[in-house]
């Protein structure tokens, strides 16, 4: 039996061959967890299977976050080959899954706006590099990660309109700059934990303060990675993610306006993975 899995930082989507099964569990990324986490992890993937499940699979394509360096993926293979002793066992990037999904003949600049964010130009064979993934510290432009950087810190500061701030106390009760500073500041900091807080922005995005916000950082992603790709002849734009699917009318907009001649979202790559996989 063969499987896709298709996996960010916040959770980790396997699709099975034998009956299209689909399950999720929590999310892996051997570049920004410690190994004990990753370990942690693993194994709350590993109690989504059966034993018979496991011993049955003969290959698996696996296309993660943090999954670009080959020492990343040395770190999850010695995992990956507890759980399927017996399958040969191929990692990617996740934004290699990207490109396979959003491809559809023509070069493309493919985005992805999830907890995080990257970008890179597909021809149908090669992936091209304009610009590094730094990560939730340094990058993740347009991500949900610098959603929820922006409005915790705007709350923090006391820049939040009332209604905004009143539904951030709704959602996040009890958040203080004590116990952000101790969150964020020690070993359990992580880009979820800071994507979850642009639940607000999901909840409100009408609101003039989330729109401006939107389009600035969304702005950051397009003239940062979206934009030298465009100047290298990748005129289609392909964006996936859940913020990108979220938002993407907004966003089919602005990458019209930066001159992209075509938008493609697509919600899950598993949808579209399958048939470039398994063509035989």
């Amino acid at each position: 039996m063969r499987v896709i899995a298709d996996c960010g930082s916040t959770s980790c989507k396997w699709l099975l061959e034998e009956g299209l099964i689909r399950f999720s569990g929590p999310g892996l990324n051997p570049t920004v967890m410690s190994d004990a986490d990753l370990n942690r992890r693993l194994e709350e993937n590993a109690r989504l299977w059966t034993p018979e499940q496991t011993q049955s699979v003969t290959r698996v394509d696996f296309f993660g976050a943090g999954c670009r360096l080959a020492s990343a993926k040395e770190k999850l293979l010695h995992g990956l080959k507890r759980l399927f002793p017996h399958a040969e066992i191929h990692i990617e990037s996740d934004l290699m899954a990207a490109c396979l999904a959003v491809y559809q003949g023509e070069p493309v600049a493919v985005g992805i706006l999830g907890t995080g964010s990257a970008a890179a130009g597909f021809d149908g064979s090669e992936i091209f590099r304009a610009t590094p993934s730094l990560g939730y510290i340094l990058g993740d432009e347009g991500a949900g990660s610098s959603l929820g950087r922006k409005l915790l810190t705007a709350y923090l500061y006391n820049e939040l309109p009332t209604d905004l701030k009143n539904a951030f106390e709704t959602l996040f009760p009890g958040t203080t700059s004590e116990s952000v500073l101790e969150t964020f500041y020690g070993p359990q900091a992580s880009g979820g934990k800071l994507a979850a807080y642009a639940e607000v922005a999901v909840q409100y995005p009408s609101l003039p303060f989330i729109q401006a916000m939107l389009r600035n950082t969304f702005d950051e992603f397009i003239q940062r990675h979206l934009l030298p790709l465009h100047k290298k002849g990748f005129l289609q734009a392909g964006l996936i993610g859940s913020v990108a699917f979220g938002f993407q009318t907004l966003l089919s907009e602005m990458l019209k306006e930066a001159g992209f001649s075509d938008v493609i979202f697509v919600q899950d790559p598993l949808d579209s993975l399958p048939r470039q996989i398994w063509k035989h």
